[in-house]
């Protein structure tokens, strides 16, 4: 038994070993990082990450299989949407992000097109665009970074289309950087906390109505099975029919509503990028158009 033991810890050893002690590759220069930057792909929008799901506010539509296929974004109200991917990189490295753009269709309000990162919103607006025009033109960005990971956003401002195609981001030597262009520093940016931002407000105002509708719908229903006009059955010695075979006390019900709230509330806060700038489209929502919008 020792033996076997001893053979497992060796093997853990090595692989553990193999994988602490392997250098960081680097990555060649040129290479595309991008998954599906030419929108090609049979699902439309493969790769990417929208941050907004509901069709009737955003919806991003693929041109005919052609030579050229391009995707279009098109927004229908005055929201902030954004169409992302996650890419790894090299600290310190120098990138070029390429992209072609056409404002299909006038942009109204807000702030525009415009192709960034989530990490740093502050880069959008050197390429905002909000005029409509017939021809593509022509995007490019020269950054460093001082992460492992960023998020390359398409950003589109307000109610309006824009078509996007051949979104590029590649390593590139730093000294092949044209003089016109500047070199951005990415980095990673400063969190404010909820209560100093309108999306973290608008946040935190909706997850208390939401936590007082829960409420409320959990004591109706406790109403409604309790077997009398009480409130609720003493905890100790009554217990609720949930159904035929199942009777819960009232302590146990209310712990099954708090571990189902704690649930559904990791999964947001695992899933959903950033509760700030999603929040944000509602915060606008609401200021401009009040709550019923």
């Amino acid at each position: 038994m020792k033996k076997k033991l001893g053979v497992l810890l060796l093997l853990v050893l090595i692989v553990s070993l193999c994988f602490s002690l392997t250098g960081c590759k680097e990555l060649p220069y040129n290479v595309e990082l991008l998954h599906n930057g030419n929108f090609e792909a049979t699902d439309t929008i493969s790769g990417w990450k929208p941050d907004i799901y509901d069709k009737s506010k955003v919806e991003y539509t693929a041109t005919p299989k052609t030579d050229n296929n391009f995707i279009n974004i098109t927004n229908k109200s005055i929201i902030t949407s954004n169409l992302y991917q996650s890419v790894s990189v090299e600290k310190g490295a120098t990138y070029k992000i390429t992209a072609k753009f056409k404002i299909s269709s006038q942009i109204a309000g807000s702030t525009g097109f415009s192709i960034g990162f989530l990490e740093n919103k502050e880069l959008n607006p050197l390429h905002y665009s909000f005029t409509s025009g017939n021809d593509w033109q022509i995007y490019e960005l020269y950054i460093t970074s001082d992460m492992d990971n960023v998020n390359l956003c398409i950003r589109l401002g307000g109610q309006g289309t824009v078509s996007v195609d051949d979104i590029s981001m590649v390593k590139v030597d730093p000294n092949t950087v044209p003089s016109t262009h500047t070199v951005y520093a990415l980095k990673v940016a400063e969190n404010l906390p909820y209560n100093k931002t309108a999306g973290g407000i608008t946040f935190a105002v909706l997850m208390t109505i939401l936590t007082v509708v829960i409420m409320l719908v959990a004591y109706y229903l406790l109403r409604r099975v309790a077997s009398n006009d009480n409130f609720l059955p003493c905890a100790d010695n009554e217990k609720i029919s949930i159904t035929n075979k199942i009777s819960l006390s009232p302590i146990g019900i209310v712990g099954i509503i708090m571990a189902i709230g704690f649930v559904v509330r990791f999964i947001l806060a695992t899933t959903l990028y950033c509760y700030d700038g999603i929040y944000n489209n509602e915060a606008s929502l609401i200021a401009n158009i009040g709550l019923s919008g």
